[in-house]
């Protein structure tokens, strides 16, 4: 809905572009709901505000807010974030503590982020598999550093519930963003390849 009456703002005010009407041109269903038809400059004497006018009208009452779309949308990647933990766990032979699963799924994220960009794409490391593969593990193990050591799942559910106050929607689509970029590592890392 914000993104409709942002798009009918800009139709107001942003330059004309060239337009021109040619003798075969012909009217749309969609161009004759809005657009007068009896006037011979068409579209050159076309008042914009009013065609905003008529298209404001076409919008659906009871639209949820974009706040509350922005919250339910980060739930639902808190959630998958869980689910795919909780996979992760529940598929783990060796039956390691969430703690050590957790710190494996990051290092083995980031091994493959370092072989990518060393051009080693694809290669899974074992030992002696090759001396590319030895150097790239010991750079990385020279400076690795966990990055999370719990997933704040309480503390970006309380961030997704803030999105819904927020009395501003472009603010709240901000907050959104940095929520969403602060997930991003651990999203990738518990699903690399999707």
């Amino acid at each position: 809905m914000c993104y409709f009456h942002l798009g009918c703002n800009l139709f107001i005010r942003l330059p004309r572009g060239y337009k021109s009407w040619g003798s075969d041109d012909r009217y749309t269903d969609v161009a004759r709901k809005y657009l007068p038809t009896a006037t011979s400059s068409l579209p050159l004497g076309v008042d914009e505000s009013e065609i905003v006018v008529r298209l404001k009208a076409e919008l659906p009452s009871g639209l949820p807010r974009l706040q509350a779309t922005l919250a339910h949308a980060a739930n639902n990647a808190i959630d998958e974030i869980e689910n795919k933990f909780g996979f992760w766990i529940s598929d783990n032979p060796a039956g390691n503590p969430a703690e050590e699963v957790l710190r494996n799924v990051q290092y083995q994220y980031d091994f493959l982020r370092a072989l990518a960009r060393e051009g080693i794409e694809g290669t899974v490391y074992r030992p002696g598999e090759s001396e590319a593969v030895r150097n790239v593990k010991n750079r990385l193990d020279a400076s690795w550093r966990q990055r999370f050591r719990t997933i704040p799942i309480e503390k970006w559910r309380s961030r997704a519930c803030r999105l819904i106050s927020d009395a501003d929607p472009m603010a709240a689509l901000a907050s959104y963003q940095a929520l969403r970029n602060d997930m991003a590592y651990l999203e990738e890392a518990l699903d690399p390849n999707g």
